[in-house]
């Protein structure tokens, strides 16, 4: 990473997770609403019709990211 950091024009941020959300059969409003904030209480970053993306801070746990990814 820190090579990418030094010689790309860019570096993807491994503080963001980008999850698709095809397979639900709701568009991106939809399922940030009733699933992820009224259901599980967890806030949403960016969505579109086919993905929602979420950023993580220092201290978040791979346990964490599991429970997101179950959720769908």
């Amino acid at each position: 990473m820190m090579a990418a950091w030094e010689q790309d024009e860019f570096v993807l941020d491994p503080s963001r997770i980008t999850l698709s959300i095809v397979r639900t059969g709701c568009d991106g409003d939809t399922f940030e609403r009733q699933q992820l904030m009224d259901r599980y209480r967890i806030q949403i970053n960016k969505t579109s019709r086919n993905i929602v993306g979420f950023m993580t801070n220092i201290g978040t746990t791979r346990s964490s990211v599991v429970f997101l990814v179950e959720v769908r």
